[in-house]
């Protein structure tokens, strides 16, 4: 049975698992989302359907809500979805919810859904911890991916239980309604030299770099793929990310993420 996974990653840790859960699912191919989030003719001709994304804010990211109520999925028999996030459970979680509730309106059930722990990200709030701490949480991901595919190709089903759904819900559902403008304290700092990576990195094209500085025109989704992969840690949020430490997973390149922002075709149809 043909598997069409696709994916949608900030700074490479929704990718790299995606990446190693595609070597154990028989018959698998890997499509970013962003290429086609905004595609109205999305429809996957395999069985089998996954996506793997980054957990934000207890829920789904806008980019991944929109995207599941545009795709057809009517020639699916099988869906399933791992989010990463950093933290350490219990977390709050309303992913399971959310999309079953959309999958409904399609007559679809969600087969399997794991929630996958991985370096923390977001520096607007936190530090990047130790690379012995993030390590240790990457070698822990590596160990589900064989219990994962295991269980995808044998078409079982199995829902990780969500801590505090209601709650997670009203707390996605708030932060979705205002992500766009959350580049609203981004800037680039005096050591940018307009190089135009974070505009090429950016999966919904949200910046623009002028001749001087990158401009941010709010319709963001918060991914932060702009401040960790500026080669010289020039974008900052506010005063808080200036003197943080920037991350990307170590096994996903500059170019890796760069090929999920690539202009998406004129129709998709796989």
């Amino acid at each position: 049975m043909k598997t069409t996974m696709y994916y949608f990653s900030g700074t490479g840790n929704s990718l790299a698992f995606a990446r190693g859960l595609k070597e154990h699912i028989v018959d698998c191919e890997l499509i970013p989302i962003a290429r086609m989030w905004n595609n109205e003719n999305t429809k996957p001709a395999a069985e089998k359907v996954g996506f793997v994304f980054p957990l934000y804010f207890f829920g789904l990211p806008k980019i991944i809500e929109d995207f599941f109520n545009k795709i057809d999925l009517s020639h699916s028999t099988y869906l399933f979805c791992i989010a990463t996030s950093g933290g350490k459970a219990p977390i709050p979680d309303c992913i399971p919810n959310k999309i079953n509730k959309i999958l409904k309106k399609k007559n679809k059930l969600l087969n399997v859904y794991f929630r996958v722990q991985m370096p923390g990200n977001y520096i607007k709030e936190y530090d990047i911890r130790p690379m012995k701490t993030n390590r240790q949480k990457l070698n822990n991901s590596q160990s589900m991916l064989i219990p994962i595919s295991k269980l995808i190709n044998a078409n079982e089903n199995k829902i990780d239980k969500a801590s505090f759904p209601f709650l997670a819900g009203i707390v996605n559902t708030f932060w979705q309604n205002h992500v766009l403008k959350s580049d609203n304290k981004f800037y680039a700092d005096h050591h940018c030299i307009a190089c135009g990576t974070c505009q090429k990195i950016c999966p919904v094209k949200n910046i623009v770099v002028t001749t001087t500085k990158p401009v941010w025109n709010h319709h963001c989704q918060e991914c932060l793929a702009c401040i960790h992969f500026c080669p010289h840690k020039a974008i900052q949020s506010g005063k808080k990310t200036i003197k943080r430490k920037r991350y990307h997973h170590p096994e996903v390149t500059l170019t890796d993420m760069l090929e999920q922002s690539q202009l998406p075709p004129t129709r998709h149809q796989i």
